[in-house]
């Protein structure tokens, strides 16, 4: 009964997550936010900017795979240069269908400990490899907010205060990024491993030890700080690509200051890769900057759409990748 109880309880919430999405589309359709219709005619009038947004997605995703290939040699866990980047299409394919980006990760911890590699190995390279992401973004965040509030004293206040949460971000994630691996040690734990605890326990005090070690290795940390700079630059530029398609012309460093705001909200667990919550983000930024609140959820929808034509082939990838060999140890 109580397995029941529980699976019931996470379909419920799964439902709910996809239900939440959903309303939050149908309501910016209702308001006039997002019209399919228009986005139809933007998108079939501007081949050349949809077919820019895609391949620049796709080196996102090979830039990101190179920089997980980086930070988990220094674990052990050596993956072949196609292997990383076919994971990371699967992972990015189950972060659009479920929600959070944590479920992308699991799966692929998943298709790794079939091969014989310890899950904790996994998820602690894949950890470092996420707050290398995390650092980027706020590093990237930062520079473009500041030449926003340099560039527009109309956007000033509004900018001041985003930089103040980039900023903090920033320095707060570099921190942790340089010198975290020194603070694992002092992590408590259970002595005892007998029960469910204990194991618990173990796992995660083996995640955070291969974190640590991942996380001791500077040059593998700054080459993943500096190739996660890269990727949110290549993320503008697909947002430059977007804001084009929908017709407006934002200035660069407009898109650098907004893109990272729903790029966060789209990672939160409330609805399928945050379906819904990145476009309102969009929105009341764009809104913010004096442009037509529609151009900002478009946008972001389309930035979505550019990652979602990469996530259907993901699907097909763990499909045919699931039962490969197991990559070099």
């Amino acid at each position: 009964m109580p397995e029941a109880r529980g699976s019931g309880r996470t379909a419920f919430k799964a439902t709910a997550r996809v239900l939440l999405g959903v309303g939050l589309l149908l309501l910016l359709w209702q308001r006039g936010l997002v019209d399919p219709v228009r986005l139809a005619r933007a998108l079939t009038a501007h081949p050349r900017l949809c077919l820019g947004a895609f391949v620049l997605q796709g080196m996102v995703l090979a830039t990101m795979g190179l920089r997980w290939r980086i930070l988990s040699r220094p674990s052990g866990l050596f993956l072949g240069r196609w292997e990383s980047i076919r994971l990371t299409l699967v992972a990015l394919g189950f972060s659009n269908c479920l929600p959070g980006n944590s479920a992308g990760d699991l799966a692929k911890a998943w298709i790794l400990t079939r091969r014989k590699v310890p899950f904790a190995t996994t998820l602690g390279t894949m950890a470092v490899d996420r707050w290398t992401g995390i650092t980027g973004l706020f590093l990237s965040w930062t520079f473009w907010t500041s030449l926003l509030v340099v560039e527009d004293p109309r956007a000033r206040a509004f900018g001041m205060v985003i930089l103040a949460v980039a900023g903090g971000g920033a320095l707060l994630s570099t921190t942790i990024c340089l010198y975290g691996h020194s603070l694992i040690r002092f992590v408590p734990f259970p002595s005892t491993r007998a029960g469910w605890w204990g194991r618990l326990a173990g796992t995660l005090r083996a995640v955070l030890d291969t974190a640590a070690k991942s996380g001791a290795h500077r040059p593998a940390i700054l080459s993943g700080v500096l190739l996660s700079c890269c990727t949110h630059q290549m993320m503008i530029a697909i947002g430059w690509c977007c804001v084009h398609i929908v017709d407006i012309h934002a200035r660069v460093y407009e898109i650098g200051a907004l893109l990272p705001a729903s790029m966060i909200a789209n990672s939160l667990p409330l609805s399928p890769g945050g379906v819904g919550l990145g476009e309102t983000v969009g929105a009341l930024g764009f809104a913010r900057l004096g442009y037509p609140a529609w151009t900002g959820s478009e946008t972001l929808l389309l930035v979505r759409l550019a990652a979602v034509a990469w996530a259907l082939p993901g699907l097909a990838v763990w499909l045919s990748t699931r039962d490969a060999p197991k990559p070099r140890e």
